[in-house]
């Protein structure tokens, strides 16, 4: 399981809860509540700097992409001819550095061919699928990109970037549909506001095909909608149940 991150995120604090510090990626899926369905994991955090998202040129997000596709590549090379069935997380932003690996895998079957046999789902909280969204993202306040990022971004050059690159993400999409056939794809969508407005809705997060279910998350906002506390069971299970069908999914398939 491969835990992306986003805007203005990190691979460790962005799954932890601001109420109490519980990381369930790190503490609940693989130690607990696969293992006591019988489900052995390896949890893998990608992390990078999510400034990317700032750039003046999108080749960044392609060497982010680049990294983690081969990352995974490696780490399943040494895994003494296992197959191992591969779910992404992904979180905001996130999404399109996870779309555009799995694109730049397509374009080289040659090498990882066999990887993308393995990779069977993907989850995602938050993450605008199109491109016309992220350049109305430019359009809100520049405090609540200060929120959202933890205050390395939201300056106007960040707001010009989002505005002028949502064409190439909105490529990056528009291919990750067409090679996403194979996969089976949970999307959850915010439910509360964050600064007044709901930053991903429905609309934004919903990708529209036939082998994407889309939920929305009680009691989330964008920055909340990757967290939860130890005492948020009711609101956490939805993700577990989506998750655990991936994985339950990828292993009936392999």
């Amino acid at each position: 399981i491969v835990a992306v991150h986003g805007l203005g995120g990190n691979w460790l604090r962005t799954w932890e809860s601001e109420k109490d510090n519980w990381n369930w990626v790190e503490s609940s899926i693989g130690p607990g509540l696969l293992e006591e369905a019988g489900i052995v994991a390896r949890i893998l955090s990608f992390g990078y700097n999510s400034n990317i998202f700032a750039t003046q040129s999108v080749n960044d997000i392609q060497q982010v992409a680049e990294i983690l596709i081969e990352g995974i590549y490696n780490a399943v090379r040494k895994m003494d001819n296992q197959s191992p069935t591969i779910v992404f997380i992904a979180h905001s932003l996130g999404g399109l550095v996870v779309k555009k690996a799995l694109n730049i895998a397509w374009n080289n079957s040659d090498r990882y061919g066999r990887l993308l046999d393995q990779i069977k789902g993907c989850l995602f909280l938050g993450v605008p699928h199109r491109g016309a969204d992220l350049a109305s993202w430019a359009k809100l306040p520049v405090r609540t990109f200060q929120l959202l990022s933890g205050g390395s971004l939201g300056n106007n050059n960040f707001l010009d970037s989002l505005q002028r690159n949502s064409t190439v993400w909105m490529d990056i999409s528009r291919d990750f549909v067409h090679r996403a056939k194979h996969l089976q794809i949970r999307t959850f969508h915010e439910t509360e506001k964050f600064m007044n407005q709901i930053i991903v809705d429905r609309d934004s997060a919903a990708m529209n095909l036939p082998n994407e279910l889309v939920l929305p998350l009680d009691s989330s906002d964008h920055r909340t909608i990757c967290k939860f506390s130890q005492d948020e069971e009711e609101r956490y299970m939805p993700v577990w149940d989506a998750l655990m069908e991936l994985v339950s999914f990828g292993q009936s398939s392999t």
